[in-house]
């Protein structure tokens, strides 16, 4: 956390930091930071509008000023899934700046019975992310002819 502190704070105009993250779905077993447990090191984009557009960057692990808030309102209350998302997109396309940190600073859980990774919920996160990502991919295609 005090890599993510350094990296948001201290980095003039960068409103949100971006980590990597081990994730897995050990049962039973106590999460150690720097143990890779899982099945898979996720290692994220640099940051673009384009890789922000591909997926959720900042995922489980975010850490942003309060000033993107003032800036670009709060969490989209109708998106019970990908609300993260969809304001960082907003952020994204509005102008923040987001910067990686270069090494693994998180741990995911797969909860099989989380929100975002229920199977029994599974259809209506896709719809969800489906209408957040034509959205944004709207002004992405819109910025591309500008240029």
């Amino acid at each position: 956390m005090t890599k993510k502190i350094v990296v948001v704070g201290t980095s003039r105009g960068i409103g949100k930091a971006i980590v990597d993250l081990l994730a897995g779905n050990p049962k039973n077993e106590i999460l150690a930071l720097g143990r890779n447990f899982g099945k898979m090191n996720s290692n994220f984009d640099k940051f673009s509008k384009e890789a922000m557009l591909r997926g959720n960057l900042p995922h489980n692990n975010p850490m942003w000023k309060k000033t993107l808030h003032d800036r670009f309102g709060a969490f989209e209350g109708k998106y019970g899934f990908a609300g993260d998302w969809e304001f960082w997109l907003r952020c994204a396309f509005g102008g923040a700046k987001f910067e990686k940190a270069n090494q693994v600073l998180g741990i995911y859980y797969f909860n099989p019975v989380g929100i975002s990774t229920n199977k029994e919920t599974e259809s209506s996160k896709k719809k969800e992310e489906f209408e957040i990502f034509k959205k944004y991919q709207k002004l992405f295609l819109e910025l591309k002819q500008e240029e």
